[in-house]
């Protein structure tokens, strides 16, 4: 079968692209936080030299992480119209610059003007980067990817705070804070040496505020998406409370330790970088839910405890807690780019500004609550910070949506579970089903003005709901088996089956021959699982291994559902909007009966005629 549906080209795991592309986006992940979290283990210093409380000292942070947010905004805006590898390049490089000013700054007030200054540059490489894992890499490979990248970020934290604390011991402040900005400096030319440029990207011409505007909405009306959000903002706002106090703690007796000990204490973000990796992978074989659900645990216990008084329980804490931290955030990272549907950068960018507003506002929290309250009152706050995201994490609709899942958002998973382990799944041997649940669906036209509800689709004798059909129903009516991929947290059950029956009323004949498609929800396991989508293709020697049934498919389509086959001019009759000549358009429809609200119809036109459609519930109900 031949079909315009562009296959992605993909970055396969284990390839020589792939290396180079995870080695540059560790480099862009270890200058990224490196340059930004450089001055926690200088707060103590400023206190004392600009005559500074905690609270107004963690500025020369909570600032930065502050300007940090609309920039990932504004980035990730501009990112769908521009080269993602120089607006990263551009970010890395001006940060760096900026954090070399900031180490000459003759004033306090300088010093935070610079440091803003600087986390508005470095808002185009976190959003871009976390988008360009998710259109590049190949999805068997994407959770080591972006577990690799989050693990850069573990080293650049480090880094951060070890190489800052040793040269403040040395060199003063200013010093450390310079060499903090050559080393960034470097990581930002290595990483335009190695990273590739993109190659599934479609830019978007122009810069168009309803489109932006459009796709922000549409992802902020997802459920899944929006636990994720919540869950990246708590985890920071935790995890940057605990370090700005833990220094404060340090330095007091009965520790008295001095700086370029507090800076030593941070090693521990080794563990964080292998935890990301290894969450990463493991939740491209067992599911996201579980993974971040054990991530936030591990931190809980590593905040219990650091409530205890000696020195080496303290770091031992510290060291879970950070585990848990990284994991989390490579998991919650990783699973954006995963369930976005289209303009994924928005998606990563709301996720990031989340994630740096809790780091901004959560930490300011901190400071204050470490000044009335000391320890105890920070790890009390974190802790219900993070009982808050595993309640997120755990909700049904947290993960993974809780109304039925539609064949295009469950594209992500399905993928991730062919990727899986052998005993649990198996490469999807339908190139049609593979593209279709990969092609990126555009912005569906709206409903025609006055169009009355769609009449029930039969199927084999059974009215076909969206969301309430079982599918293992059709497939025993059909006599034709119902395949499974995935586990019992991220499922899908479909079938296929070929349309060879005479031409009748009840079958679509406009091309010769067809084969449709049935594919579930991601719910809970079993094959009672609902009908989530619904797609017609025009058969080609590929799909002519779907079986042909035992019993003859009546099925019945209402009249104003495009089928293949159907041109282009039909189309536009229709639902008065022309589909896009040899490419995919989206159209809403009022749903049969008005029992689902809206399905969205999606066409591939090749050749002036429709050559698939698939139908399905639409994600914005």
């Amino acid at each position: 079968m031949t079909t315009d549906l562009q296959e992605p080209l993909w970055t396969e795991r284990g390839s020589p692209e792939y290396r180079r592309v995870v080695i540059a986006l560790f480099l862009s992940g270890y200058a990224t936080f490196s340059l930004l979290y450089c001055v926690q283990p200088l707060l103590p210093l400023f206190s004392r030299h600009f005559r500074l409380d905690a609270a107004q000292s963690a500025l020369s942070l909570s600032l930065a992480t502050g300007m940090l947010a609309p920039s990932i905004l504004m980035a990730g805006a501009i990112s769908e119209s521009s080269s993602r590898k120089s607006l990263m390049a551009a970010s890395l490089c001006t940060a760096a610059g900026l954090n070399l000013l900031a180490a000459a700054s003759p004033s306090w007030t300088a010093l935070l003007v610079l440091r803003a200054l600087e986390g508005l540059a470095l808002g185009g490489a976190p959003a871009i980067a976390m988008t360009y894992l998710a259109e590049e890499i190949h999805p068997s490979g994407l959770g080591l990817a972006m577990g690799l990248y989050v693990g850069g970020t573990a080293i650049g934290g480090m880094a951060g705070r070890l190489v800052t604390g040793l040269a403040a011991q040395l060199l003063g402040w200013r010093g450390a804070m310079a060499a903090i900005g050559l080393l960034g400096a470097a990581s930002a030319l290595c990483f335009v040496l190695l990273l590739p440029a993109s190659r599934n990207f479609r830019r978007r011409p122009g810069i168009d505020p309803r489109f932006h505007l459009e796709a922000w909405t549409r992802h902020l009306r997802t459920p899944a998406l929006r636990a994720l959000f919540v869950v990246g903002g708590l985890l920071m706002g935790s995890f940057v409370t605990l370090y700005n106090a833990v220094g404060y703690r340090l330095l007091a007796p009965p520790y008295d330790l001095d700086q370029a000990e507090i800076g030593a204490i941070f090693v521990i973000y080794l563990f964080g970088t292998a935890a990301s990796t290894l969450a990463g992978s493991l939740a491209d074989r067992y599911g996201r839910r579980p993974v971040l659900a054990a991530s936030l645990c591990t931190s809980l216990l590593g905040l219990l405890l650091t409530l205890f008084a000696p020195l080496a329980t303290i770091i031992c804490g510290l060291a879970l807690f950070t585990v848990g931290f990284f994991a989390g955030h490579a998991v919650a990272s990783g699973s954006v780019g995963r369930l976005a549907e289209g303009a994924k950068g928005h998606a990563a960018s709301l996720y990031l500004l989340s994630y740096y507003l809790g780091s901004s506002a959560l930490s300011l929290v901190g400071g204050l609550l470490w000044e009335q309250g000391g320890w105890p009152a920070v790890a009390v706050f974190c802790a219900g910070l993070l009982l808050l995201a595993l309640l997120f994490a755990l909700r049904p609709s947290g993960m993974a949506p809780s109304r039925p899942m539609r064949a295009l958002l469950s594209a992500p998973l399905l993928l991730m579970a062919a990727a899986g382990s052998p005993a649990q799944a198996r490469a999807i041997p339908y190139p049609f089903l593979q593209q279709m649940i990969r092609a990126e669906i555009p912005d569906p036209f709206p409903p025609p003005d006055g169009m009355a509800p769609l009449s029930t689709i039969r199927l084999a004798g059974l009215p076909l709901l969206f969301g309430k059909t079982p599918i293992d129903a059709i497939g025993r009516r059909l006599g034709v088996r119902v395949e499974h991929q995935g586990d019992s947290g991220d499922s899908v059950y479909w079938l296929c089956v070929r349309l060879d029956v005479p031409p009748g009323a009840h079958a679509p004949r406009d091309a010769s021959a067809l084969s449709l498609w049935l594919i579930s929800d991601t719910g809970t396991a079993g094959a009672s699982h609902a009908v989530g989508a619904l797609a017609l293709d025009a058969v080609g020697r590929e799909s002519r291994d779907c079986p042909v049934p035992a019993r003859q498919v009546d099925l019945t389509l209402d009249a104003r559902i495009a089928r293949p086959g159907a041109t282009a001019a039909a189309v536009a009759s229709l639902y008065g909007h022309a589909p896009a000549a040899g490419a995919s358009s989206a159209y809403n429809l009022p749903g049969m009966q008005m029992e689902l609200g809206l399905l969205t119809l999606t066409v591939l036109m090749r050749r002036n005629h429709v050559e698939a459609s698939w139908l399905a519930d639409a994600p914005d109900n």
